[in-house]
């Protein structure tokens, strides 16, 4: 039951929130923990060994940070022996067994929260409920944002909650509904149609287009989840942070990737790039410590060699910006966003294709110049034709302007109308089937 489920739409969230908005103050945190159940349950994990498999953990990690503030002569070796544990869980399902949905962020939550513990930054949560409702919240538990058990216990002790907020929030769930339905999942079939062809029978000009398509769609998938997230946990009384920040108008890679995936972002540099020393130190060891973090970020998203590949990729060019591009980008701006674009899109095809022979069909083709200017080259205008302004529009989209307008206007008549319209089209489409699963799901 994902977020754009019609299940969820007209029936979980409707009846969920008005019984939540119904009961007294002092109910709300059992009620929203056994909404969490009902959504898992019924709606996401279908396997009794999943749901075992969580609680294990849930109790590993609330355990450790008891034992690292009752134990403190050993609290090292607690906190590395609940680090394997919850580590190598998640190796041994993600490489070698069925992954569990949400299992990447939830063992990244409760690493966190231990490691928090052990380095005083929070006290430990006394309250095995509330740790485990901090845990489960249903509108961040699947695919993030990773935030911090400071920061979401903080809110379930205690929330203002106005009626003001159903509107706002459900606002934000539409928007990201139709950049999900309206943008991500159409533009998708471009991609899907371009794989389904050959990539040996496609052209360059429609090979780079197909890698502008999947990030698009990557984008407008992901983001649109995100304002969801947002937008539920709004409509419950929570807040939850921006997960994404435009990437697409960066001028360096480094900026992208602190700009898409925030949460993400922020999490491996707080617990593993700081304590390898970040960028305080000899440029070797800063070498050693972007490559690390870029190697983990790309195992973290799967386990095929090709995200190994994509991690590496991306690190190379960080360590390349750190050291020698940064001031060079900074005073030439219109190269800067082209070089962005062109290694962001080329980065993007480790990301799509899991098959090492394919990706170098696929390389090949991306720099066949002589398709520019052969007929062949005329394939491209039969997607431009069928797609190009749901491309444009999701161009346009990926800029500021259109959300700068949004803000100043979301809450007039004229706002109003168009969310209802977007909403009625969202629901249209739904109802034809074109719902694709949210792509953040499979990491």
């Amino acid at each position: 039951m994902a977020f754009s489920d019609l299940n969820f739409i007209f029936l979980f969230l409707p009846i969920f929130t008005l019984i939540y908005v119904c009961v007294k103050p002092a109910f709300k945190n059992f009620f929203l923990l056994l909404g969490n159940i009902v959504f898992y349950v019924y709606g996401v994990i279908h396997q009794p060994w999943q749901i075992l498999l969580f609680l294990i953990l849930l109790l590993v990690s609330y355990l450790s940070s008891h034992g690292i503030q009752r134990f403190h002569r050993y609290k090292k070796i607690i906190l590395i022996g609940d680090i394997l544990i919850l580590f190598g869980s998640l190796a041994y399902y993600k490489y070698f067994n069925t992954l569990p949905l949400a299992m990447s962020f939830y063992v990244f939550q409760m690493v966190a929260y231990v490691v928090d513990v052990y380095r005083g930054e929070i006290p430990v949560d006394e309250n095995f409920g509330r740790y485990v409702l901090t845990m489960t919240l249903f509108f961040k538990f699947i695919s993030g944002p990773l935030v911090s058990h400071k920061q979401m216990s903080k809110q379930v002790r205690h929330r203002h909650y106005y009626f003001s907020y159903i509107d706002l929030g459900l606002r934000e769930f539409i928007l990201g509904l139709s950049l999900k339905v309206l943008i991500a999942n159409r533009v998708g079939r471009v991609w899907t149609k371009i794989t389904n062809t050959g990539f040996e029978s496609i052209s360059s000009p429609v090979a780079w287009l197909g890698l502008l398509v999947f990030g698009l769609q990557l984008y407008f998938d992901f983001y649109g989840y995100s304002l969801m997230a947002k937008g539920v946990a709004k409509m419950l009384g929570f807040y939850l942070p921006d997960n994404f920040n435009h990437p697409y108008i960066s001028r360096s890679v480094s900026e992208f990737y602190r700009r898409w995936h925030m949460t993400l972002g922020q999490w491996f540099k707080k617990y593993i790039y700081f304590p390898m020393g970040g960028n305080r130190c000899s440029k070797k060891r800063l070498v050693l410590n972007l490559a690390v973090v870029w190697a983990f970020t790309g195992i973290w998203h799967g386990s095929s060699f090709n995200y190994v590949l994509w991690g590496l990729f991306i690190g190379l060019f960080v360590i390349l910006e750190k050291l020698y591009l940064h001031s060079f980008l900074e005073k030439h701006r219109i190269f800067s966003h082209v070089y962005v674009i062109v290694i962001i899109l080329i980065s993007w095809l480790f990301f799509a294709v899991s098959d090492m022979s394919k990706v170098v069909i696929y390389f090949q083709q991306l720099f066949s110049l002589s398709d520019w200017l052969a007929f062949t080259s005329l394939d491209i205008m039969r997607y431009l034709k069928d797609y190009g302004l749901l491309i444009l529009a999701g161009i346009i989209l990926a800029t500021p302007l259109p959300y700068k307008i949004w803000d100043k206007y979301q809450r007039t008549l004229v706002g109003t109308l168009v969310i209802f319209a977007l909403f009625w089209f969202c629901v249209y489409y739904l109802s034809l089937g074109f719902n694709d699963p949210f792509m953040y799901f499979g990491f």
